[in-house]
């Protein structure tokens, strides 16, 4: 048996859901483990999915905004952020352009 955990940006959607959203999300999650290789205990789960480079669901969603912020300043993302995503230059209190920093305008 093939198990993928790869999904395109779609995590990056969780990105503000709630608590207990997330808490199920990450039931979900461990309930595949247990059902896929038979383990019973959150023990067994944890280890199973260290092995496995499984990311807690939180640490997903955060990973996968960060690897796409990457990608993006790099020149590598997908075309569709380049519309979401624009670099500016921060202007100091006086209105000078502050040449040591950029932000990235979401």
């Amino acid at each position: 048996a093939v198990v993928s955990t790869q999904s395109t940006g779609g995590d990056t959607l969780f990105a503000d859901i709630k608590e207990d959203e997330h808490h199920r999300l990450q039931k979900i999650q461990n309930n595949a483990v247990r059902f896929i290789y038979g383990s019973r205990g959150w023990r067994d789960v944890i280890k199973i999915r260290r092995d496995l480079y499984f990311l807690p669901v939180r640490s997903r969603i955060k990973f996968k905004i960060c690897l796409l912020t990457y990608k993006y300043l790099n020149g590598l993302g997908p075309s569709y952020l380049s519309d979401l995503i624009k670099l500016r230059k921060p202007k100091d209190q006086i209105g000078r352009l502050d040449t040591n920093t950029t932000l990235l305008y979401v």
